[in-house]
C-alpha cells in the first residue's frame, strides 16, 4: 500500500500555515546544522544564533546533554558575529575620523603635513637613500 501525501486546497489557510511552518523549522534546523557565514548577513547569522540557543536550551532542559554540532556551530555563530561588529564599528569609527579632519583648519592639516613630511625624511635619511 502506497502512502499519498495529503494535498490542502488553498482555501483552508489556517493548515496550509501550519504545513509550511513545519517545513520553515525543518529547514531552520538544517540551516543551523550547514550554515555558511559567506552567504549570510549579520542579520541572519543573530537570527539563526537565536534559534540555535533556544534549541540549546530545550535540549538542555529535556535531556540534559546539548548536541556537539550544536554547541560547536553556536561558537562559531558568535565568533562570526562578533567580528562583523567588530569591523563594522571600526569602519565607523575611520568615518568619523576622516570626518573630523576634514573639519580642521587648513593651515593645522598643513602642519600636520609638514610634520609627517619631516619625520619620513628624517627615516630617509637614516636609511641611506
Amino acid at each position: 500500500m502506497s502512502r499519498t501525501k495529503l494535498q490542502l486546497p488553498s482555501n483552508v489557510p489556517a493548515l496550509r500555515a501550519s504545513q509550511d511552518k513545519k517545513k520553515e523549522e525543518v529547514t531552520m534546523i538544517q540551516q543551523l546544522k550547514n550554515f555558511d557565514v559567506d552567504r549570510m548577513d549579520l542579520d541572519e547569522l543573530v537570527g539563526l544564533a537565536s534559534f540555535g540557543r533556544i534549541i540549546g536550551d530545550e535540549f538542555d532542559k529535556l535531556s540534559g546533554e546539548i548536541p556537539e554540532w550544536l554547541q560547536a556551530n553556536l561558537k562559531s555563530l558568535r565568533r562570526e558575529i562578533h567580528a562583523r561588529q567588530a569591523d563594522a564599528l571600526e569602519a565607523l569609527l575611520k568615518e568619523k575620523k576622516a570626518r573630523r579632519d576634514n573639519l580642521t583648519p587648513a593651515e593645522e592639516r598643513r602642519k600636520k603635513l609638514d610634520e609627517e613630511i619631516a619625520a619620513l625624511e628624517a627615516k630617509v635619511s637614516q636609511v641611506g637613500v
